[in-house]
């Protein structure tokens, strides 16, 4: 049975968006999706509280973290918020201050909607009002995905990350390569899924093989040359992290994914 202590108050940030390798994998985008809202639940019924970052799509994984966490809800007397979603300004500066507001009432009580300034401070809907609507440059967007990715870190004890585009990315670099350095950088636990391809697959086979030649080159990736196995400090010995960041089957995930995480975040090396 699972302990709905074991993540009890821990903070889990979650990385998910899709992969282009999916068709080649035998697989599909619902499949990605399906996986990671499976993992989801089980960190909510860990205990755990998650945190998300720049989503505001019809069916984005927020829809998705809401629908679990209104479910868990509904099922049970539980009474804590659920997840926090970041929002940086080039995400939230195309909607109304009424769009906004309706997205914060729907999301509560189960989760915490919090907007962000270009560098990253959390602002009010009423200070969101009277601040510039411009459309932002490409700068601007790379300035604020870096500012929320390194916040929702920040705030997190951990780090889960899967799929992930390696091209027409906004950022400095794709986004599941920049919330990963940025994970490591501050030596978090990280737990990279990489058995769905895209960015944490690359970004698995360029730890597992820094010195083999790359067939897919995209901006960052040389990062990740340099990183070893111990440095992604999740709980799990070399041989576990390699089956579980190669498998997309939740009977193989899930197992180490908890016990990584509740071995790290309760006081284990």
């Amino acid at each position: 049975m699972l302990d709905a202590s074991l993540l009890a108050g821990k903070r889990i940030a979650v990385s998910v968006s899709d992969s282009p390798d999916l068709e080649a994998l035998g697989l599909g985008s619902q499949h990605l999706h399906q996986t990671m809202a499976e993992i989801a639940q089980y960190l909510f019924a860990s205990g755990a509280h998650l945190i998300y970052g720049g989503d505001l799509r019809t069916n984005g994984f927020t829809s998705i973290l809401f629908e679990l966490a209104a479910r868990y809800h509904n099922g049970s007397e539980e009474t804590r918020v659920m997840f926090t979603n970041y929002l940086p300004w080039a995400t939230h500066v195309g909607k109304s201050s009424d769009e906004l507001l309706t997205i914060q009432e729907e999301v509560r009580p189960y989760g915490k909607l919090i907007l962000l300034s270009v560098d990253g401070k959390e602002i009010s809907i009423d200070k969101r009002k009277i601040l510039s609507d411009e459309k932002p440059s490409s700068d601007v967007w790379a300035a604020c995905l870096t500012a929320m990715r390194t916040v929702a870190t920040d705030a997190a004890d951990a780090r889960v990350l899967l799929g992930g585009s390696v091209s027409g990315f906004l950022g400095a670099m794709p986004g599941i390569a920049e919330e990963t350095l940025i994970n490591l950088q501050k030596k978090k636990p990280t737990y990279i899924l990489g058995g769905f391809g895209g960015c944490a697959g690359d970004i698995v086979e360029t730890i597992a093989s820094p010195r083999q030649r790359s067939k897919r080159a995209w901006t960052g990736r040389k990062n990740f040359k340099a990183v070893k196995v111990k440095d992604l400090r999740n709980g799990l010995s070399p041989k576990q992290n390699e089956h579980m960041s190669t498998s997309s089957f939740l009977e193989v995930i899930i197992p180490y994914l908890l016990s990584g995480l509740g071995s790290k975040l309760n006081g284990g090396q």
